[in-house]
């Protein structure tokens, strides 16, 4: 008992020898805490860009596209909106294409910037049928251009109604709205058909001397409107 006790008394003593101090354990508390309080040297943040693409780079990627061509105004392409022979009834052919001469359509005023005179002739070489474009810089000149022709209209009908049998219609298969018209004309053998419209700044009149053939008349006229609608009214 008395070895244990000893024994119990030497391991206290030399625990309290190896044990630090109080001031010890104090210095040693406030260094960790001034250790804990004090951070550690910031380094600047480095930033790291995303490359972009520069103009040059995606010019580079995306391929040129030519610019589309630009369709050229009527009176521009009137010669060869004027030759497509498919557009012509079955018989007939193209004779020759020039300006209105100056004693044709002397009631029409204003004869615009420009005009086309084309002959269309029968096999045998006749000349059966004009077809006739007066060219305007507006789209208000080509009305009081059709209203002339009209009166002229009104007058073959007025002075020639006992000779001819007339038929006169205004019709809408054709050139701008309210804006066409188709006159016939038949005595005994002789037949004609005149037939006028307007469309952008343009007056167009188709006359056949052989023929009174409404149906025919208008189905070419309507296939020359829609090459003069593609290629001066896309705006």
């Amino acid at each position: 008992m008395l070895k244990k006790g000893m024994l119990f008394l030497i391991l206290v003593i030399f625990g309290l020898a190896c044990a630090p101090s109080a001031a010890a354990v104090e210095k040693a508390i406030q260094k960790t805490q001034a250790a804990a309080l004090t951070p550690p040297p910031s380094t600047p943040p480095v930033e790291i860009s995303t490359p972009q693409p520069s103009p040059t780079s995606a010019l580079a990627v995306q391929p040129t596209q030519p610019p589309a061509p630009a369709a050229l105004p009527a009176e521009q392409n009137l010669p060869s909106l004027l030759s497509h022979s498919e557009d012509l009834p079955p018989g007939y052919q193209f004779g020759s294409l020039g300006s209105v001469p100056a004693e044709r359509y002397t009631w029409i005023t204003d004869r615009g910037i420009d005009s086309h005179l084309l002959s269309i002739e029968t096999a045998d070489n006749n000349v059966a049928a004009y077809v006739t474009v007066f060219v305007y810089d507006d789209k208000l000149t080509p009305i009081l251009a059709y209203m002339e022709d009209l009166d002229e209209v009104m007058r073959l009908i007025k002075d020639h109604g006992t000779t001819y049998t007339f038929h006169f219609t205004t019709i809408d298969e054709v050139g701008e709205k309210d804006l066409a018209y188709v006159l016939t004309a038949a005595s005994g053998s002789e037949k004609s058909i005149a037939l006028g419209f307007v469309r952008c700044n343009l007056y167009v009149r188709v006359s056949f001397s052989t023929t009174d053939d409404q149906a025919m008349t208008i189905a070419y006229a309507q296939k020359l409107d829609q090459r003069l609608i593609a290629s001066a009214c896309s705006e």
